[in-house]
């Protein structure tokens, strides 16, 4: 299990909400599929609320640039809210990476998960409010 794949198992009943999170295979590799956490509440063009449907992924893509074979990527094909629009390079439409979606969903483990990944996970951290 990787060190993303363990933060994904702590996250994992926030982005089940009110449906599930479901496993499939991208890439050879697991990715996960469940209702955008950023826009699972707001109204569709026809306003009906989908909190169950699953629009969000966050699924396994190969990188150059990190010690691993592959690294997860959030993306939401809804994009209502801020959280879920982001923009790849020149301008089209990509994902967030997984320290950016953690942050904006749980900034608390965000932080420990870059001390762990940075080789710090003995420093302790005092739970927000």
């Amino acid at each position: 299990m990787t060190l993303q794949e363990k933060y994904i198992q702590k996250i994992w009943n926030t982005l089940a909400g009110k449906g599930d999170v479901k496993v499939t295979n991208k890439n050879g590799k697991d990715s996960y599929t469940f209702p955008c956490p950023f826009c699972r509440h707001l109204e569709t063009t026809k306003g009906h609320v989908r909190d169950k449907k699953h629009t969000a992924i966050l699924i396994p893509l190969k990188t150059e640039h990190s010690q691993c074979d592959y690294e997860y990527v959030f993306s939401c094909r809804r994009g209502y809210s801020p959280e879920c629009r982001c923009s790849g390079l020149s301008g089209k439409k990509g994902g967030r990476s997984f320290l950016n979606f953690l942050i904006m969903l749980n900034p608390y483990l965000a932080e420990k998960y870059k001390a762990e990944k940075n080789g710090y996970s003995h420093l302790t951290f005092k739970k927000p409010f």
